[in-house]
C-alpha cells in the first residue's frame, strides 16, 4: 500500500475540526464576572486594576456599554490601565464576550481625586528621655516627593543637639543644614527619581540635660507631584503653661472689677413714691 501524506494530513484537520466543534457545543462554567472593587485613583498617577471574568471559553473581548471610563484610562487585556487626567466619580458598565458570543456586563464606580500632599514626620518617645536618642525625618507617605525645607525646634535648655550625628538615611537624597541651640533647619531632595515610597529622610540625635519628655514643633515645606505643601505640627511632648500667667490673668481681672464698681455710680428715680397704704410696723 502507497503512503499518501495527504491523506494523513487531511485527517488530522478534520479530527481538529470536530474536536473544536464538540468543544464549542459542551456546555459548561456560564460567563460571568466575579465582583469587584475598585481602589480610588488620583489624577495624573498611574492607575491599574484587573476585571475578573470566568467561565465561557477564551478568548475574552471588552468593552463599555454604558457611562464612559474617566479620561485617561483604557482597558487592555481585562485590565484598567492609564492615568486619569480629570477628577470626579465615574460610573460605567463593562461588557465582557467570550469566543462562543456569550456576554455578561458590570456595573462599577472610580472615584478619582486630587494627589494627596505628602506627610513628613518624627516619630519621637511618650517616655522621658534619659540618654542619647536618635530621631529620624521620614517621609511616611507621599507621591513624586521631590524635596523638602524643614525646620525642628525644641527646648534648647533640656535637650542638645550632637551636631556630628545630622546626615541623611539614604544614599539617595542630597542635604544641607543648619544647627543652632534648639533649632534644626534641613534641606533636602531626592537625587534622581521622585520618591513614592515611605523612607527615612534625616537622622539626628538629642542628648538630654535632665530626664523629661521631648517635645518637637516642626514645620515643612514640601514639593511633590501634587505642588508644593506646608504643614506646621507639634510633635510629642506639649509645652507647660506658665502658672504666673494664669496667675497674673486672674489678679488683673480682678482688679478691672473692683476699679468698675467703684466707679460706677447709681441714680434713684425722683419720681420713685412708697405706697403710703402699705401695712407695716414703723421703725
Amino acid at each position: 500500500m502507497r503512503w499518501r501524506p495527504w491523506v494523513a494530513i487531511a485527517a488530522t484537520i478534520a479530527l481538529t475540526l470536530v474536536g473544536c466543534a464538540g468543544e464549542l457545543a459542551t456546555p459548561g462554567e456560564p460567563l460571568r464576572l466575579l465582583a469587584v472593587t475598585l481602589p480610588s485613583a488620583y489624577e495624573g498617577e498611574a492607575f491599574e486594576a484587573t476585571l475578573r471574568p470566568t467561565g465561557g471559553l477564551r478568548p475574552y473581548r471588552y468593552g463599555v456599554v454604558d457611562g464612559s471610563l474617566p479620561p485617561g484610562l483604557t482597558i487592555e487585556n481585562g485590565r484598567l490601565v492609564g492615568a486619569p487626567t480629570a477628577q470626579g466619580r465615574f460610573a460605567f458598565t463593562v461588557e465582557v464576550q467570550d469566543a462562543n458570543l456569550n456576554r455578561t456586563v458590570q456595573r462599577l464606580e472610580l472615584s478619582v481625586g486630587p494627589l494627596p500632599p505628602p506627610v513628613v514626620t518624627i516619630d519621637v518617645p511618650t517616655t522621658n528621655l534619659q540618654r542619647p536618642t536618635e530621631l529620624r525625618l521620614r517621609l511616611a507617605s507621599g507621591r513624586g516627593w521631590r524635596g523638602a525645607q524643614v525646620l525642628v525646634e525644641w527646648d534648647a535648655e533640656a535637650f542638645v543637639l550632637d551636631a556630628d550625628s545630622v546626615g541623611t538615611a539614604q544614599r539617595d537624597l542630597l542635604a544641607v543644614w543648619e544647627a543652632t541651640p534648639g533649632r534644626l533647619r534641613v534641606d533636602v531632595a531626592a537625587i534622581g527619581e521622585p520618591l513614592s515610597r515611605a523612607t527615612d529622610l534625616i537622622r539626628f540625635t538629642l542628648t538630654p540635660t535632665v530626664a523629661a519628655p521631648l517635645g518637637l514643633d516642626l514645620e515643612v515645606v514640601s514639593s511633590a507631584a501634587a505642588g508644593s505643601h506646608e504643614s506646621r505640627r507639634r510633635l510629642g511632648a506639649t509645652p507647660a503653661l506658665d502658672a504666673s500667667v494664669g496667675d497674673d490673668q486672674d489678679d488683673e481681672t480682678t482688679e478691672a472689677g473692683d476699679t468698675d464698681v467703684e466707679d460706677e455710680e447709681f441714680e434713684f428715680d425722683d419720681e420713685f413714691e412708697f405706697d403710703d397704704d402699705l401695712d407695716g410696723d414703723e421703725p
